[in-house]
């Protein structure tokens, strides 16, 4: 009841005053008021920024992925290759150590024997020739070298009367080779003790 007694208070003296019938009592300035359907499309905007930041940061990564699956993808081709071709050359060393025994000189020279001597050292050369091409180089290992773990595989000591031969190579068993600078195989020799 006393809202309605101070809107008849307002409406007597509109009545008296002309002017205060025009004017309706001040109110506080508020800021613009935001509409509800307003209101959501901010929200629904700022949803759609954060979904694409996402999906941005998605894209992002999987193309960093895609970018790490390949290079390694790639390592393990050429990983597989060398490999493939390092297994391979494995088993044809000991072809060549068995042709290196039959072009060891003999006591016999009659012609059969000189005529197969010759026709193994063509295929041992020829051999040999692949296996440079191949990047297959052979290890040296020379009677009185010293002995290098890194590159020897000492099969057993052998006992030496001269005392300059303790632990120098005394007899190459296996000649070693080695892959693009890397040891294929160690050269295994005799040292002296």
């Amino acid at each position: 009841m006393a809202v309605k007694k101070e809107q008849l208070s307002q409406n007597d003296k509109a009545h008296q005053d002309p002017n205060l019938a025009t004017t309706k009592p001040k109110q506080e300035e508020k800021a613009p008021a935001v509409s509800a359907v307003e209101q959501k499309r901010i929200e629904e905007h700022a949803k759609a920024q954060v979904a694409l930041a996402e999906a941005h940061d998605k894209y992002r990564r999987l193309c960093a992925e895609f970018a790490n699956f390949r290079r390694r993808a790639e390592e393990r081709i050429g990983t597989l290759r060398e490999t493939a071709t390092e297994a391979i050359l494995i088993k044809l060393l000991p072809i060549i150590d068995d042709f290196e025994r039959a072009l060891a000189p003999t006591a016999q020279s009659n012609t059969v024997v000189e005529a197969t001597q010759k026709g193994v050292k063509l295929i041992y050369d020829k051999l040999m020739h692949l296996l440079q091409q191949e990047h297959v180089q052979p290890i040296e290992a020379a009677l009185g070298d010293q002995f290098d773990a890194e590159l020897h595989q000492a099969v057993t000591p052998a006992p030496v009367e001269d005392k300059a031969l303790k632990g120098t190579i005394v007899e190459v068993v296996e000649k070693g080779y080695r892959l693009r600078g890397d040891v294929l195989r160690f050269a295994k020799v005799i040292i002296g003790s």
